[in-house]
């Protein structure tokens, strides 16, 4: 069921088996878990199933460098409602300590998530999972021969169905819309709107948590009652809200060893230099364009080998390689003609776009007739192919969300993220650059130009990277020790018998990849835990 808590005279108290804090991809992901069995679940939503400007704005704060309002999405679904869709999975040298990456290493391998990797591949609407370069041959298509001693090709999928080729896209699953309607069926469920957790309060023991009150921004307040608790709410809020929840202890709750808030870690990523191609049509399609891979779309990248990366004492990196349609072409003009005609808005030239492809039709027509075939437009490729780059963001205690003495609507104090990097990242996309640069001159794939700040000896660098990828992690870590970490391998808050955390504020260190995946992954490895705690 769903219930509205902004309502007139809702009830003071609630009570259930879990209580999940947040209906985003974690939250959902772990209530359809339960829609099956007898045990009760209270799913907490802060916003309605639209967005709010008021709603939104409890997100607002401040940041060396993220956008805390822009990057989140405070309604049903959370961030899904906005996000890309794009999703590769972490690999095995991400879980490992490696000596070079002081803090790294998480409780357990790879192996550990497999399987729920293959469950949440369902769940995102993705294609079968396979993200090696075993998608080459289930494509049909043979790749360049990069050496793997130093670089591997990677894939990485688009959530969402493609019914005929990239143009007939449906776009990501947002879970919000996706899965609303099973939600709001299942008698055991109830998904409380407009209901903002403002305090979590452990027992007098403070072994476990007694309850968490609740409030609207219409002012409705209410305690919820359950015998487990999970808070999902991603990586800045998470935090934010447990350094709020001051009622036991001014230091927050599950924060013995103050380190809820410390690694904060998000994707720095940077343009770091440019490929003349000898054939832009081929480096195009095969590392650009898009392909149909089960029900989704793939594309091809490359990531800087184990190797390279012990050797170099390296982080994790991915390249990508982006060509560029040349939409003056007579067959890019025809996309963008039927593209406008479709959605009958006309806001580029029409005529001229009507005049390229009249002065074209012999590829227009061929082209056509491929589409109609079934298979993808060929657009011709601009010669000069982009190299981009997105890398890990070590582990650093300095880095960390705080409180600021600002309050938001509900009177809780705002986030400031005090987010920092260091020479590891930078040191990072330089072996990427040069790495990526002599292997394409040896495949003798064409010309390649480092950009300028990769050579510099200076700080040209701090404009080159962009430090906010909008994936926001580390903030109650993983560890065995609860002098490590702020919960165990089971998502546990440690030193608590019954709350846990379902977000990418447990991961230890981020890797390269889109995170919500993981996320999935993960939040329904905590769902198979916590049925064991529910046996029916």
């Amino acid at each position: 069921m769903i219930s509205d808590f902004a309502q007139s005279n809702p009830p003071s108290q609630f009570f259930a088996d879990i209580c999940i804090i947040g209906a985003g991809a974690a939250g959902i992901s772990i209530a359809r878990e339960f829609i099956t069995r007898s045990t009760s679940i209270i799913l907490l939503e802060s916003g309605s199933f639209d967005y709010d400007e008021l709603t939104q704005d409890l997100y607002a704060g401040s940041s060396n460098y993220q956008d805390l309002t822009n990057s989140r999405l405070r309604y049903f679904g959370g961030t899904t409602n906005h996000y890309v869709g794009e999703s590769s999975p972490l690999d095995e040298i991400d879980f490992q300590v490696r000596d070079w990456v002081p803090h790294s290493g998480w409780p357990f391998g790879k192996q550990e998530l497999e399987p729920y990797y293959k469950r949440a591949q369902n769940l995102m609407d993705l294609g079968p999972y396979a993200y090696d370069e075993s998608v080459w041959e289930m494509l049909g298509i043979t790749p360049h021969g990069f050496d793997e001693r130093k670089f591997k090709t990677y894939f990485v999928q688009y959530s969402g169905h493609i019914k005929e080729g990239y143009w007939d896209w449906e776009g990501p699953v947002r879970f919000g819309s996706a899965y609303r309607a099973e939600l709001k069926a299942a008698e055991n469920i109830n998904v409380l709107l407009n209901a903002n957790a403002i305090d979590i309060r452990p027992d007098q023991s403070s072994n476990s948590i007694n309850n968490v009150a609740i409030q609207s921004l219409s002012g409705n307040q209410a305690t919820i009652h359950a015998k487990v608790f999970v808070i999902a709410c991603g990586g800045i809020e998470t935090p934010r809200l447990m350094l709020n929840s001051q009622s036991a202890s001014p230091a927050g709750v599950g924060n013995n060893h103050d380190l809820v808030g410390r690694y904060f870690a998000s994707h720095p990523y940077a343009n770091i230099g440019s490929l003349l191609a000898k054939n832009p049509q081929q480096i195009s399609e095969l590392y650009s364009r898009f392909k149909k891979l089960g029900p989704a779309k793939t594309r091809a990248a490359l990531r800087l080998s184990e190797q390279i990366q012990k050797k170099e004492e390296a982080l994790n990196i991915s390249v990508y390689l982006v060509g560029e349609d040349d939409m003056s072409s007579g067959v890019g003009a025809a996309t963008e003609v039927w593209r406008q005609i479709k959605a009958w808005n006309f806001d580029k030239p029409f005529a001229t776009q009507v005049w390229s492809v009249l002065t074209d039709l012999d590829e227009v027509g061929a082209q056509f007739l491929r589409a109609r075939r079934g298979k993808d437009v060929i657009i011709p490729a601009k010669p000069l192919i982009g190299l981009w780059a997105i890398c890990e963001w070590a582990p650093y205690p300095e880095s960390r969300v705080k409180l600021r003495e600002e309050r938001d609507a509900l009177g809780l104090h705002r986030a400031h993220v005090d987010d920092r990097v260091g020479e590891l990242e930078l040191h990072t996309f330089k072996t990427a650059a040069y790495a990526v640069g002599v292997e394409l001159a040896r495949l003798g794939l064409g010309r390649v130009h480092l950009d300028p700040w990769i050579t510099a000896h200076d700080n040209s660098w701090k404009d080159a990277i962009t430090m906010g990828g909008a994936h926001h992690y580390g903030t109650t870590r993983m560890a065995e020790s609860p002098r490590l970490g702020v919960v165990d391998k089971n998502c546990k808050v440690h030193n608590l018998s019954n709350l846990f955390i379902a977000s990418s504020s447990v991961f230890p260190t981020n890797g390269y990849s889109n995170p919500t995946v993981s996320i999935v992954a993960l939040s329904l490895r905590l769902a198979d835990h916590l049925k064991s705690r529910f046996v029916t």
